[in-house]
């Protein structure tokens, strides 16, 4: 009986020691995820930084995008309205133009040789009527 005591108390030791072995082991592993845990939530509070970050700089882009929008467009409303003064200068040009080239076809039209010529006869005709009605007046005269 003795015997059996002493194998049993060396079997509850070394069956003690191996628990022991394990809880050792089983705290490391837990000492180990501790830090690994630790180590997750630093990373995430950077990663939840850095997002908040790229957050606030996709707002200001945004922000910036509609502001060079809104930019745009009041320079495309100042193009249309220059277009529009330009356009009304051209057709304000253009209508003077025409005027201009009207008058010179007239005048064109007044001096033409034929014209000229037709006008040239015409006045030495009433020169010479004129002349002659002069010598007519001197011959009463005198």
């Amino acid at each position: 009986a003795v015997v059996s005591t002493q194998s049993t108390g060396k079997a509850e030791v070394a069956n003690t020691a191996r628990l022991k072995a394990t809880l050792s082991e089983l705290y490391e592993r837990l000492e180990r995820s501790k830090h690994s845990l630790s180590q997750c939530r630093s990373s995430r509070e950077a990663v939840v930084g850095r997002n908040r970050e790229l957050v606030a700089q996709a707002m200001a882009l945004e922000q910036r995008n509609r502001d060079n929008r809104a930019e745009v467009e009041r320079v495309d409303r100042e193009m249309l309205e220059i277009r529009d003064v330009q356009r009304a200068e051209e057709s304000d040009y253009s209508a003077r133009l025409d005027g201009v080239r009207a008058r010179i076809t007239r005048a064109k039209e007044s001096y033409s040789a034929a014209v000229l010529g037709r006008r040239e006869e015409e006045l030495r005709e009433r020169k010479a009527a004129l002349e002659s009605r002069v010598a007519e007046l001197e011959r009463e005269l005198g």
